[in-house]
């Protein structure tokens, strides 16, 4: 077993500005953080459970709207069959969760680009 964490923290402000004064830019969360678990039980195989994380950030730069942010979570294996042949999946956003990949607030609405569905991948690598 193994974990690798990486995360940033960031404050994002105008500083004095005439229209904006000190508020927080828009769409900018403070935090992202991104935690891996690896199993690897032989060298052959390695599966990963790995969750994503954007903290809560405005949508206007007025500070009047903001998005909740979200955390998501993913599953990748890779299983290498022999020395030609590696075989791979992934399960992208397990729970299915419904979130926004953006989120903004413009001309008196609000705007949400949805992020995927879950979504799944398996793949191949021969090598000759």
């Amino acid at each position: 077993f193994s974990t690798v964490f990486a995360g940033s923290y960031s404050k994002s402000n105008y500083v004095n500005d005439g229209q904006y004064a000190n508020n927080e830019m828009a769409a900018a969360p403070s935090k992202k953080a991104n935690l891996r678990l690896v199993y690897t039980p032989n060298s052959d195989l390695t599966v990963m459970l790995e969750a994503q994380h954007v903290s809560d950030y405005f949508m206007d730069d007025t500070n009047e709207h903001k998005y909740e942010g979200y955390t998501i979570g993913n599953l990748k294996a890779n299983y290498q069959v022999n020395k030609k042949l590696n075989i791979f999946t992934k399960v992208n956003n397990i729970t299915d969760k419904k979130y926004a990949e953006k989120a903004d607030f413009s001309y008196g609405k609000e705007k949400y680009t949805p992020a995927y569905p879950r979504m799944f991948f398996m793949g191949g690598e021969y090598s000759f």
